[in-house]
């Protein structure tokens, strides 16, 4: 009974996952092609929000792919994806405003973002060994080979998962209040009408939804290099 309480978790968990990603992938797509009252693109944005935000030392980066737009604490960039780059578009605007939040809460301290960022870097390298310990223990497990040595790996595996989950935990809060200085940023320096707030708010919250999908981030996904552009101002 056990195994298909889990089996039917996992199933759920995929659903859930899958119907996310198919979600924001729509709204992404149909907030591309809505124009935005200033009339600018996600490259011009950033620049103004460099200048405007007095982010000093902010670095741009064009990357290419859909919805691959990020920012880097390390390297202290904002990456944008070429078409979000190039297109005058609610969804581009809304997307870069985002990422410069994430800029302002980097260059402003904020707490939580620096906490969350320490975990990642943990997370980072602790991640590498939740599926190694989880089969070699379920394997002793099945022979009844070492059961203590079994049982150690399993909980490792299990703790290693924990620390990875509290991560995405604080990510959720993080994550909304880079939001929230977007959206104000956007509404502040009349970037969009008040139509227009709406959806970009509609289109940060789906893509907030999809935050649980991140949960397998690092242990089945083996990320692949992309290359990047930098330009300047």
């Amino acid at each position: 009974m056990a195994y298909y309480i889990i089996g039917g978790i996992i199933l759920v968990l995929l659903i859930v996952v899958f119907s996310a990603r198919k979600r924001i992938q729509t709204i992404y797509a149909k907030y591309m092609k809505v124009s935005n009252k200033a009339d600018i693109t996600g490259k011009q944005l950033a620049l103004a929000g460099k200048e405007y935000l007095k982010l000093e030392g902010l670095q741009f980066s064009l990357i290419e792919g859909k919805m691959t737009d990020g920012y880097s604490h390390k390297y202290k960039t904002l990456f944008i994806s070429d078409e979000v780059a190039n297109t005058a578009s609610l969804a581009s605007v809304a997307i870069v405003a985002h990422e410069l939040g994430h800029a302002m809460q980097d260059f402003g301290n904020d707490r939580l973002y620096h906490l969350t960022h320490i975990f990642n870097r943990i997370t980072r390298f602790t991640n590498k060994f939740i599926l190694p310990c989880l089969i070699v223990g379920i394997g002793f497990l099945l022979f009844e080979f070492e059961l203590n040595i079994s049982y150690g790996l399993l909980y490792t595996s299990l703790g290693l998962f924990c620390l990875h989950l509290l991560l995405k935990v604080l990510t959720i809060p993080m994550e909304r209040n880079a939001s929230h200085r977007a959206l104000k940023f956007l509404k502040q320096y009349k970037i969009v009408s008040n139509s227009e707030h709406n959806k970009a708010r509609k289109l940060l919250r789906v893509a907030g939804q999809t935050y649980i999908t991140a949960l397998f981030d690092g242990i089945f996904i083996t990320f692949n290099k992309t290359k990047r552009f930098f330009y300047k101002k």
